[in-house]
């Protein structure tokens, strides 16, 4: 039987890829570099192909700047965006399902130029700062606004992404992600300084893998399948990071439109390093949301915007399906527990019957030492003892109560025979040696 699915399981497993393929489009949200290298392992290790899938990986371009949008209007079935783009979506009508949190903390930050000595929020006030549109509603508003720094402390101008306002002396201040832009400008012989809205106590998750709720509803197998694997590339990335660098720079040439800029092995191995801290896989399962901190962020955002309370925030986070390894994980401590305890109570149970049976032991034998004694002090009393049993004479004089008797003397007196036959019923059950010596029938 063994061998017969050993050979059977491959077979069906090549029937299904090779007749069950569907087709799906992933839209990055940005150009080829390390941030999207789970979604690269899947794919060059078969992990979509397992999983009955035909993943097409878009970049952006002009014609699709917005993988939110991409995936909003059915361009693309999944995608990668920040945390609060997501949101900004949800509160704008869209249906975004957030399926995993690849970044468990925003790449996003505010750099300055090191020489201008801008090393706080507070720094920036009468500044110019570049910010995008959807910075308006993220981290690094909420980082400027904890510390006292509101938009109307600072001239905010554009900031675009082929360009860096920096470099170019039309910002004292950008924002930025911390993957590359950082470490492309001091290699350029341009330090900077960072600020991070997590070290001022705003956390938001960064990169999230979505889809639609349109999308979950009519293949909600696909969508667990597709998210398995993109979160199995990554774990492989994570672990292989000089492999996927290797397929970076050999699938997508610098010279080509779809790889960022200056982004050689050097500047991915940056990334790669910026990547694992930002994930933080050793200490958070990969791809975890906490409902909780994502409320708290949603709230952030929905103030920014200016947008009512509503229930349009409520259940965009993806709940997916629990596996049995996942309930025995689960329900492993309770068994654990409740093994320890069905063998305590075990042993004290066994302690208890080991303990009962010792005295019970102990008791018999003390009756049998006092039954023992009382036994030779029976047959060695100076006085002959005799043991009788009446039972019969007092069935008889039941039976004489019965009919009518009540004057025994007058009966005996009445019938001679009375007396011999009423002793002719005592049965003697025992007696000692002396009074068998006594009565002639034993020495």
């Amino acid at each position: 039987m063994g061998s017969l699915w050993a050979v059977a399981l491959p077979v069906f497993l090549l029937a299904h890829e090779a007749g069950a393929a569907e087709r799906v489009v992933v839209q990055l949200s940005y150009l080829h570099q390390f941030q999207f290298a789970g979604i690269y392992a899947a794919e060059a290790k078969g992990y979509f192909r397992e999983a009955g899938l035909e993943v097409e990986v878009r970049t952006t371009a002009d014609e699709r700047w917005s993988a939110v949008r991409e995936v909003q209007e059915g361009r693309a079935d999944y995608g990668i965006a920040q945390s609060h783009q997501l949101v900004s979506n949800r509160i704008d009508g869209g249906d975004s399902v957030v399926l995993a949190a690849i970044m468990q903390h925003s790449p996003l930050v505010l750099v300055t130029r090191a020489e201008d000595n801008l090393n706080t929020p507070h720094d920036l006030v009468g500044r110019r700062v570049a910010l995008d549109n959807t910075a308006m509603a993220s981290e690094i508003r909420a980082m400027l606004e904890r510390e006292g720094v509101g938009y109307d402390r600072i001239t905010v101008v554009p900031n675009l992404w082929q360009a860096n306002e920096l470099s170019e002396g039309t910002a004292d201040a950008m924002s930025t992600f911390i993957l590359d832009t950082p470490f492309l400008m001091q290699r350029r012989g341009q330090p900077v300084h960072i600020m991070r809205p997590l070290d001022y106590g705003v956390d938001f998750y960064g990169d999230c893998l979505f889809t639609t709720q349109r999308k979950l509803a009519a293949a909600p197998e696909q969508v667990a399948r597709l998210r398995a694997a993109v979160l199995r590339g990554w774990q492989y990335a994570l672990q292989h990071p000089e492999e996927m660098i290797d397929l970076i720079l050999t699938r997508y040439p610098s010279d080509g439109p779809q790889r960022r800029a200056g982004l050689d092995r050097e500047a991915l191995r940056n990334e790669a390093a910026q990547m694992a801290v930002l994930m933080h896989v050793d200490l958070v399962e990969l791809g975890r949301i906490n409902e909780g901190r994502w409320r708290r962020m949603a709230e952030i955002v929905r103030r920014y915007r200016n947008a009512p309370a509503s229930t349009r925030l409520d259940n965009m986070l993806y709940q997916p399906p629990v596996t049995w390894a996942e309930r025995l994980r689960d329900a492993g401590p309770w068994l654990l527990w409740g093994g320890l305890g069905a063998m305590v109570a075990a042993l004290l149970a066994s302690l208890t019957v080991r303990r009962l049976r010792r005295v019970v032991e102990r008791r018999t034998r003390e009756l049998r030492e006092t039954q023992r004694r009382q036994r030779d002090l029976f047959e060695q009393s100076p006085a002959p003892i005799v043991q009788n049993d009446y039972s019969a004479v007092v069935a008889e004089l039941a039976q004489l109560r019965a009919r009518g008797v009540s004057d025994l003397d007058a009966e005996l007196a009445r019938d001679a025979a009375l007396l011999p036959r009423l002793c002719a019923l005592v049965r003697v059950t025992d007696a000692n040696q002396l009074a068998l010596r006594v009565s002639g029938t034993g020495s």
